[in-house]
């Protein structure tokens, strides 16, 4: 705890605030919690700064990349190739899914076609005028 406290004081200072005023214990929690992440991350995917900033405009998960650098640090070749490889994909599976998507549409307009309108029964109009000012009034 008191680790993370001086460290709390560090960052602040290095921001440019004279006096940081009391320590708040979320502040701490706070600080641990992101100590441990960035330490569980950076045990698990090894990066370059390039390759995560690709990673993050691109929405990729590093961690289902293998690094073909040195020690498995993905590069990025490997990043790039990831990405050509996700577009190729993409290319494929389109027509399947526009199938698919075409298949449903057609289900639905299939569905509606077949609908019919069967007029209410005495009892649950009376009923309907019964329940519906009460569950007006309920959503105003």
């Amino acid at each position: 705890m008191k680790r993370a406290a001086r460290r709390l004081l560090c960052l602040s200072w290095m921001r440019g605030l004279k006096n940081p005023g009391p320590l708040d214990p979320n502040q701490l929690l706070s600080l641990q919690w992101f100590r441990m992440k960035r330490v569980e991350n950076s045990q698990t995917v090894r990066s370059s700064p390039l390759v995560r900033r690709i990673a993050k405009v691109e929405n990729v998960d590093l961690s289902d990349l293998e690094g073909t650098g040195l020690g498995g640090r993905i590069t990025k070749k490997d990043i790039l190739s990831y990405l050509t490889e996700r577009q190729k994909v993409a290319e494929v599976t389109r027509p399947m899914v526009q199938q698919v998507a075409q298949d449903v549409a057609e289900t639905r307009q299939s569905r509606a076609d077949r609908t019919e309108v069967v007029p209410m029964s005495a009892m649950r109009r009376a009923s309907l005028n019964i329940w519906l000012p009460a569950v007006a009034s309920l959503l105003t």
